[in-house]
Order: structure tokens, then sequence, then C-alpha cells
């Protein structure tokens, strides 16, 4: 009996998480196990002298349709390495957050994501979001480090 039965791979579209997602992919192949890739955003927010102000709901549409293409394009690449199940979800809020919520959500057994490999100054002004999941989730957590030219590439990507 598989330990594994749903995979949840977090991506930001960024090297690391493409990564990530083939790590990801290979497990899911591995354990015959459903894949599902999400991304987590936010609004942006901008200063003004009066307080702050959203962008438009034009600009959200447009981000918001970029953000399913490369959640798209993740899924073909996951599909292109051989899993059978895909599917992708993009919601908003504070990333770790719904990282973890949607694992739990989802029954997923695994969380896989990439880390950006910053420096001790940086996470400490940044905070991590891997490190956020990896305290707060039910399931355990895949941090995959940024590729490196001596890494393993799965299944010759």
């Amino acid at each position: 009996m598989a330990l594994i039965h749903k995979i949840l791979v977090a991506t930001d579209f960024s090297g690391p998480a493409v990564h990530a997602l083939d790590y990801g992919a290979e497990l899911a192949v591995t354990y015959s196990a459903p894949l599902l890739i999400l991304h987590v955003f936010t609004l942006p927010v901008v200063a003004v002298p009066d307080g702050y102000m959203t962008v438009t709901a034009p600009d959200a549409a447009s981000m918001t349709g970029k953000l399913h293409d490369g959640l798209h394009r993740a899924e073909a690449r996951a599909r292109s390495l051989g899993v059978a199940a895909v599917e992708y979800r993009l919601v908003e809020g504070a990333a770790w957050h719904e990282i973890v919520g949607m694992a739990t959500a989802e029954g997923c057994d695994l969380i896989v994501m990439g880390t950006h490999g910053r420096s001790a100054v940086s996470h400490f002004l940044l905070g991590s979001v891997a490190e956020k999941v990896v305290r707060k989730a039910s399931c355990p957590v895949l941090t995959v480090p940024p590729r490196s030219s001596t890494d393993h590439h799965p299944r010759g990507a």
C-alpha cells in the first residue's frame, strides 16, 4: 500500500519551483498519485498619499489570466513527465496559509515546494514560505533546493 495518495506542488513559477514540480511529478508517477499544482497570489497594493490603492478590475483579470496560463503550462509539464491525473488551483491569500489549508482540504499526503536559498539576512527580513509550511502542515513537506549543475534531472528534464 502506497504511503502517498495525493501530492500538492506549490509553485511561484520560479526556477526552483519548476525544479520542485519535476520532483513532485516523478513522485506522482512512482506512487500513481494525482498531482495538485497550486499557486497563491496577492493583488498588488500601492501606497498613495491618502492611503492605499489596489489594482483595477481589468488589471486583476489580466494578472489572473496570466497566472492561469502559467498553471496550465505547469500542468502540461507534469503530464509530459508522465503524470496521469493533474489539476491546478489558483487562490488569493497568504501563501503559507493557503498551501497548508489546500493540502488539508484536498487530503494531500505530501507537499512539494522549492526553496530559494536566501541568505540568513534575507530570510530574517522576508521570512520563508517554505519554513512556515513545514512548521504548520499536517503532512510531510519535501523542500527542493535550487537546481545546480550537478543535480540529477528527473526523467531527463
